[in-house]
């Protein structure tokens, strides 16, 4: 592990996560931070105006993992399953 001296660090507004460089933290803030707003509203407005087309997601059933059973619905656009559109259009 390498101890830097005299090093400025910046850190992220929400998890406080360090980084070496300003552009660093700015990226990780805009696309990554789990904490951050940012991403989820980005995330929200691509729901909100995507037109979903929905594909059933199969799983192997248990003990018969070559058979294949529905387990949930999914837009193959923007990823987001029906329970969590039913609570984004109901909050």
């Amino acid at each position: 592990m390498n101890i830097l001296e005299n090093q400025i660090l910046y850190q992220c507004e929400y998890c406080k996560k360090s980084f070496i460089t300003k552009q660093g933290a700015k990226n990780h803030e805009e696309k990554y931070c789990y904490l951050s707003p940012i991403p989820k509203r980005k995330w929200l407005e691509k729901v909100k105006s995507c037109e979903h087309e929905w594909e059933t997601k199969l799983s192997p059933m248990a003990g018969e993992e070559h058979l294949l059973e529905p387990d949930y619905d999914y837009c193959i656009h923007c990823s987001v399953t029906e329970m969590e559109l039913r609570k984004l259009l109901n909050a």
